[in-house]
């Protein structure tokens, strides 16, 4: 008797779907566990580290380098915390809480007091301090910008204890403000004296010159922007060290 339920040409019958695709299961839970476990491959330490891109591609250079002079460690470079670290590390957080966290992160140094605030971060000051002085690698301190230390430093809020040390500089960076001088020069923004462009010095000629620099055309559009201050890496936090502001002591 014909059967009005026969299964059609070339689909997989339903048990082996499930038989595959509890093979896939399997594996990428095998995968996941093995990714999870200290140990690293062929009896070699394994260590965790996530980069935000911060670094750059010269990441991968320098742990190969690292694997060379210390066989005994595996370095898996992994996917950043976060899209912005900064703000959102989701996905640290729940490494943390799952009990699998990375063993290095990179991120910018003013995010690290709030991250050890949320216990997700260890405090390297005790390893700083064990670390053998016949050790030509050790960390020294004082070969970093004091303010850098600070900033990667945290103690909570109240305490008269020294703050501990939770992250390793890597980095430094200076801002500055561009000015386009053949439009200073049109806008007759120019050093009497000197007859070359003059960028403002002062707050009062920062407003001044913005207002001289804007251009509209004849419908009222804006066709130039006298001055963009939120433009590229730019933030307000910027604007109060040149206004004299300062982070509050319990960073300092």
């Amino acid at each position: 008797m014909a059967s009005f339920f026969r299964k059609p040409r070339g689909q997989l019958p339903l048990s082996v779907a499930m038989a595959l695709l509890a093979c896939v299961l399997v594996a990428v839970i095998l995968t996941t566990y093995l990714a999870a476990r200290p140990g690293g491959t062929h009896g070699r330490t394994r260590i965790v580290f996530w980069n935000n891109g911060i670094i750059g591609n010269g990441i991968y250079a320098a742990v190969h380098q690292f694997e060379v002079l210390h066989p005994k460690y595996q370095v898996i470079v992994s996917t950043s915390e976060s899209a912005d670290p900064t703000s959102d590390a989701q996905r640290l957080l729940t490494a943390v809480a799952g009990g699998v966290p990375p063993d290095l992160v990179s991120f910018d140094r003013f995010a690290t007091d709030e991250w050890a605030a949320r216990g997700a971060l260890t405090d390297l000051t005790p390893l700083l301090a064990a670390q053998k002085r016949s050790n030509p690698n050790r960390i020294k301190l004082r070969d970093y910008y004091p303010f850098a230390i600070r900033e990667a430093s945290y103690r909570p809020p109240g305490s008269h204890s020294a703050p501990q040390l939770y992250g390793i500089p890597i980095d430094v960076d200076v801002r500055l403000l561009f000015s386009n001088v053949n439009e200073l020069r049109q806008a007759g923004l120019v050093n009497p004296k000197t007859g070359h462009a003059q960028p403002p010095v002062t707050w009062g000629q920062l407003s001044q010159d913005a207002l001289r620099l804007t251009r509209q055309n004849r419908r009222g559009v804006m066709t130039r922007l006298g001055f963009a201050p939120n433009f590229g890496n730019s933030w307000l936090y910027l604007y109060a060290f040149e206004a004299g502001g300062s982070w509050p002591p319990v960073l300092q």
